[in-house]
């Protein structure tokens, strides 16, 4: 998708006027983003980036390939992102098929968030305007299945608001070089995920709790072992 830059809504976040928006990866805004994948994988923490990296300019930069990048804007300076990637436009980073053969996929990619807006809801407000650009625009790119990549110690996380692994075999990442697994859910259960998320924005205090206890239960008893007699590269 190509030639896409709209602004999809600005929210309140702890007293601080964030932009959302879209835009297609061939826009010369991505710039704001190249510079936040630069702060957060080699500046904060220190992954031996290889490919698109400029020390110079300070960014990771990507070939453009049809993807589209949501992004959350403050003061000129992007401090949230969510790309995604239709393996009927462009490759994925992985072989999604594998394990789930015989359907079509949506990845999501560079989920990254300053450091400062960790603990506030940014992240589930860049997922409800992915998922809801996603649907208004299904017919440009239409998918069956959400999928992405997940470092070890963000699997729990991505577990209570519903995901599911799709296999416990250890991954590397091919850019990044960590090791993560793979995860992703049915586009009706994005759906699913999303309402629930849109509840804890707007302050259900109940359901925010809910997602607490299953955190917490994730992290302690269920969380599958990391062995790395799984691994695949």
């Amino acid at each position: 998708m190509n030639n896409i830059n709209q602004t999809l809504k600005a929210i309140n976040l702890n007293g601080s006027l964030i932009t959302l928006k879209v835009v297609s990866d061939d826009q010369a805004e991505m710039d704001l983003a190249y510079r936040l994948w630069y702060e957060v994988q080699v500046g904060e923490l220190k992954y031996p980036v290889t490919v698109g990296v400029n020390h110079d300019t300070k960014q990771i930069r990507i070939t453009p390939n049809g993807s589209l990048v949501f992004m959350a804007i403050e003061n000129g300076i992007c401090i949230g992102t969510i790309r995604t990637t239709w393996d009927g436009i462009a490759a994925l980073e992985f072989n999604y098929k594998q394990f789930l053969p015989d359907t079509s996929q949506a990845e999501l990619t560079k989920l990254m968030i300053l450091r400062a807006y960790r603990h506030t809801h940014l992240l589930m407000h860049l997922y409800l305007n992915t998922f809801h650009f996603h649907e208004q625009n299904m017919a440009l790119q239409p998918y069956e299945n959400i999928v992405f990549s997940a470092n070890s110690n963000m699997v729990s996380y991505y577990k209570i608001i519903g995901h599911k692994l799709l296999s416990e075999q250890i991954q590397t990442h091919p850019v990044i070089k960590t090791e993560c697994y793979l995860m992703g859910c049915s586009r009706k259960h994005f759906n699913d995920i999303c309402i629930d998320g849109e509840k804890i924005v707007n302050g259900n205090f109940l359901l925010k709790a809910k997602w607490g206890l299953r955190y917490v239960w994730y992290k302690k008893f269920k969380l599958f072992n990391h062995s790395n007699t799984n691994k695949q590269t």
